[in-house]
Formats: C-alpha cells, sequence, structure tokens
C-alpha cells in the first residue's frame, strides 16, 4: 500500500547523506515536513484562581473549544503530515535530475576503481582462485570492496526511484539501473548475472551484476525508472531489427 509519509520520511532521513547537495525546494519541503511531528496537542487547562462570577461563562466556553480541538487534533495533524509528504515526494521527483548530475563524479570515480581491481581479479572469482591468482589479487579485492560499497550506496538510491509519483508505473530493474548495454547481448551478460543464484559467495558481495556486466565491458549509466524503460524498448527494436534482417 502507497504510504506517503512512509516514503517521505526516509527521504527525510537518507537524501541528505548522498553527499551532493539537495535542491532548495527539496529542503524546505522536508523541514516542513519534519517540523509538523513536533506539533503537539493543546492541554485545556483550567485554574480556578482566575475564575469570577463575570467570566465563568467564557472559561466553560473556551474549555470546551479547547476539548473539541484536542479531541480533533490527531486527525487533523495526520491530514496535515500527509499533505506534506506528498510535497515532499513531488520536489523530491523533481530534484532527481540534478542529484544525478552531482552524483555522477562519485559514481564514475567508484566504477573506475572497480574497474581497475577487477582487471587484476581472476574471471573466476573464488576463494580458490584468489588464492593462485596471489596477493596482488587480495589487494585487488579490497578495492574492489571498497567501490562496491560505494556503487551499492547509489544503486540503493536509484532503486526507490520507482516510490515517487514522478516513476509511478515503472520497474526499477536491478540489472539495469547501473548499466546502459548497447546490444541485446549485453542485456543478457546483466539478466544472467541477476538471474543466476550459484555465484561465489564473493561474486555475492561484490554483486554478481556489477561484476559481469564490468567484466564484460557493458557501459555504465546512473538510470532512472524512465531511463531503464527507454533502455529496454530500444534493444527489444534493436533485436526485432536484427531478426527481421536475418530472414531476409
Amino acid at each position: 500500500m502507497f504510504d506517503p509519509t512512509f516514503i517521505a520520511t526516509k527521504i527525510s532521513n537518507d537524501w541528505g547523506n548522498l553527499g551532493v547537495r539537495l535542491p532548495k525546494t527539496l529542503k524546505e519541503a522536508i523541514a516542513v515536513y519534519d517540523e509538523v511531528q513536533y506539533v503537539e496537542a493543546p492541554h485545556p487547562y483550567v485554574d480556578p484562581k482566575t475564575i469570577t462570577t463575570d467570566n465563568v461563562g467564557d472559561v466553560v466556553a473556551q474549555v470546551t473549544d479547547d476539548l473539541v480541538a484536542a479531541e480533533k487534533h490527531a486527525e487533523a495533524k495526520r491530514r496535515v503530515r500527509e499533505a506534506l509528504a506528498r510535497q515532499v515526494l513531488n520536489a523530491a521527483g523533481a530534484a532527481v535530475p540534478t542529484l544525478l548530475e552531482g552524483l555522477k563524479p562519485q559514481f564514475e570515480a567508484a566504477v573506475a576503481k572497480f574497474q581497475s581491481a577487477a582487471g587484476r581479479l581472476p574471471y573466476d572469482l573464488s576463494a580458490e582462485s584468489l588464492v593462485k591468482a596471489g596477493p596482488d589479487a587480495l589487494a585487488a579485492l579490497g578495492e574492489a570492496r571498497e567501490a562496491s560499497a560505494e556503487i551499492k550506496r547509489i544503486d540503493s538510491w536509484l532503486a526507490h526511484l520507482v516510490d515517487l509519483p514522478a516513476y509511478g508505473g515503472h520497474d526499477s530493474d536491478p540489472a539495469l539501473r547501473l548499466f546502459a548495454p548497447e546490444t541485446p547481448e549485453q542485456l543478457h551478460v546483466l539478466t544472467n548475472a541477476r538471474a543466476n543464484k550459484r555465484h561465489d559467495q564473493l561474486v555475492k558481495e561484490l554483486d554478481p551484476v556489477l561484476w559481469h556486466g564490468i567484466k564484460a565491458g557493458v557501459p555504465t549509466a546512473l538510470n532512472t525508472p524512465h531511463d531503464i524503460a527507454r533502455i529496454r524498448e530500444e534493444l527489444e527494436e534493436k533485436a526485432r531489427a536484427a531478426a527481421v534482417a536475418a530472414r531476409v
């Protein structure tokens, strides 16, 4: 079930840790959303020392109003919080292109580090092949782990873009969030890596899609759900064209 407050809270907690500056509109939307949780319910209070024969009726009327307000407070707060949450989600969707540009240098640096490390590791990566490859391979595995952790952090952010209204109705295919395959064959490498459950534990640790995609030389990219749909459509068209050409 779609819960805008759950998603808005996650954005508030996580997006500030991306390592890029959030656009002003999004920062302001998050600030207002966060503030509503501190709004307290009214607490009717009666100080008998202030009541006189002249104002007792007014005091009763005021306490009545306070009691009604207290009773309605929770529902009012829920509605305001949900409206503000939707504002956060809309602002977040609008901010994605700017944030992607900000994340590119981090992503490209991590990919370059992973590529360099992967080039010094055996393709059939396992504890046994690692030992045979020697000390440099062990050092390379450490570098690959560091790079993989940074890439996974960004990938996790990309994975949750489908929660935003801006990307509603699209999926977030793990095989295509970080790669832009140019041929159906490259796509097959990625989807097969995703589907195969028999990878060595070291490959699983690094991420099978990332490992096989880099090893196969598939171009990397930061893809939104819209990008993923476009890439799939383009590759399906290439596959259809190739099938037609093969029949001629």
